[in-house]
């Protein structure tokens, strides 16, 4: 949680952002970011950084991907 808002991700590399009001479900964003996260994200200031893997023909590639919090 970041002030107001609540980041998740899931291994299938989709990052959410929620509201924190508890009265009412707020999606905020859905930020698909690859085809696989297996690592905890990193949070760097206002950052959220992540190991994202990216399927290309079977092949893994591995890149580092940034979600910025404002």
């Amino acid at each position: 949680m970041v002030g107001e808002r609540i980041y998740v991700g899931n291994e299938r590399g989709t990052f959410y952002v929620f509201g924190t009001d508890p009265k009412t479900f707020q999606l905020l964003a859905k930020n698909p970011l690859g085809d696989q996260v297996f690592d905890t994200p990193v949070i760097v200031d206002s950052q959220i950084f992540a190991r994202v893997n990216h399927l290309d023909g079977g092949k893994r590639q591995e890149k580092l991907s940034c979600l910025e919090t404002k």
